[in-house]
C-alpha cells in the first residue's frame, strides 16, 4: 500500500490550477515575492537565481505588471514584477551531458513509503508505472539518486525499462534544469529537477489541468 504524508525539504510539491514553471531574471540575484501587486505591499519572501516555481498562464498574458506565482515549498502566494519574470522555456536548451536515467517498474511492486504527494495516479495503481531507481548522469560520472528525488512520481513511462529521453534540458549559466511533461490522456503533470555542482538541489512537480 502506498502512503503519503511525509514532506521533504528539497523535493517540492503541489496540485494546483498554475501552468507554467519560471524562475526570477534579476541582476540582484533574487525578487521580492509581495503580497499585493504594488512594491509597497508586504514582502513575503525571497525567490532566489535559479529556483522554480509555479505561476499562473493568465497573469502572464494580461495587461498587469504583476503576476501572481506559487512557492511550493513554503505553500505560499505572492506577486513579482513582470520584469522579473522569465519562463523556463525561454532558457536555451542544451545538449551537455547532463542527463537523468530512470529505471521503470509495475507500480503496485514499489513502496516509496511516505513521500508527500502523488502524481500521475489518474489510473488505477494496478495499471500503473513507476520509477524504482534513478540516476543523475553528470559529465560523465552516473549517481544514484535517493528516493526523494523520485518519489510520488507515477507514469512517467507507461512500461517496464530504463529510459533516458522525453526530457528537455536547459542551462542558466552554470545551473542545469531538466524537464519532462508526463501523463495519460486524463491528466498532466510536469515535473523539473534542478541540478548544480552534480547535485539535484531542487525537484518541483505540478498537476496541469
Amino acid at each position: 500500500m502506498v502512503r503519503f504524508s511525509f514532506t521533504l525539504l528539497l523535493v517540492l510539491n503541489s496540485s494546483f490550477l498554475f501552468s507554467q514553471i519560471g524562475l526570477i531574471n534579476d541582476p540582484d540575484g533574487y525578487t521580492n515575492l509581495r503580497k499585493e501587486e504594488t512594491t509597497k505591499s508586504e514582502i513575503l519572501y525571497q525567490i532566489k537565481e535559479n529556483e522554480v516555481f509555479f505561476f499562473l498562464e493568465e497573469f502572464s498574458d494580461s495587461e498587469s505588471n504583476w503576476i501572481q506565482v506559487y512557492i511550493p515549498s513554503i505553500n505560499l502566494y505572492g506577486y513579482i514584477h513582470r520584469s522579473r519574470l522569465m519562463s523556463l522555456e525561454e532558457l536555451p536548451e542544451t545538449d551537455d551531458d547532463v542527463s537523468l536515467t530512470f529505471e521503470i517498474t509495475n507500480a503496485d511492486s514499489v513502496d516509496y513509503g511516505n513521500y508527500g504527494d502523488a502524481y500521475g495516479l489518474e489510473i488505477p495503481l494496478s495499471m500503473s508505472f513507476a520509477i524504482s531507481n534513478m540516476t543523475l548522469n553528470w559529465k560523465g560520472t552516473s549517481i544514484p539518486q535517493e528516493v526523494s528525488t523520485f518519489a510520488g512520481l507515477y507514469n512517467m513511462y507507461f512500461t517496464k525499462g530504463t529510459f533516458t529521453d522525453n526530457l528537455k534540458t536547459y542551462k542558466n549559466n552554470d545551473t542545469y534544469f531538466i524537464f519532462q511533461k508526463c501523463g495519460d490522456g486524463a491528466g498532466y503533470y510536469e515535473v523539473v529537477w534542478v541540478i548544480t555542482d552534480g547535485k539535484i538541489i531542487q525537484r518541483l512537480a505540478g498537476t496541469i489541468y
